[in-house]
């Protein structure tokens, strides 16, 4: 069994690599004011309720909600395609987000309400795809199968402002 928990705490938190393959619990990439992302869940294999959590010092719009700071989507509840506009007001700061950076973290419910991540097995990693990644991602069980949630993120371009 694999507690990659220990190993992030070794690391600091840094990436490390395992099994030949860079591995990271939350993933940073940079983003622009106006640009559009889709995030499509595409397979759920862990014995609990999957999601997606993203995050950034600004607005992210989806459909017709606002979600400062960020949002989470989750199997069950979320559509499971999702276009997300950034939005980066004047006068928005939060602290421990970093300006102009989409943070990605995989999280779970084990049944009792509360969103996890980042604990016992919880890992991902990613690859490229046109325009965006693909990320297979371990909840919190100690395996390295890194398959209880595979999505994806898509870059669609930069679109004005529509307000």
């Amino acid at each position: 069994m694999v507690v990659f928990e220990d190993l992030f705490i070794e690391s600091k938190g840094e990436p490390i690599i395992y099994n030949g393959r860079e591995i990271f619990l939350v993933d940073t990439i940079p983003v622009e004011h106006g640009e559009q992302l889709r995030l499509v869940m595409e397979e759920f294999n862990g014995a609990y309720l999957q999601g997606v959590s993203v995050t950034l010092a600004g607005i992210l719009h989806v459909d017709d909600c606002h979600y400062k700071k960020g949002v989470t989507f989750w199997q069950e509840i979320s559509p499971l395609d999702n276009v997300m506009r950034v939005d980066f007001k004047p006068g928005i700061r939060i602290k421990y987000l970093k300006k102009n950076k989409l943070e990605i973290h995989n999280v779970w419910d084990s049944g009792n309400g509360i969103c996890h991540f980042g604990h016992n097995g919880s890992a991902m990693y990613k690859e490229e795809i046109p325009n965006g990644f693909r990320y297979f991602c371990n909840d919190g069980e100690p395996d390295d199968d890194f398959d209880d949630l595979i999505f994806r993120i898509e870059r669609l371009g930069v679109q004005g402002d529509e307000e």
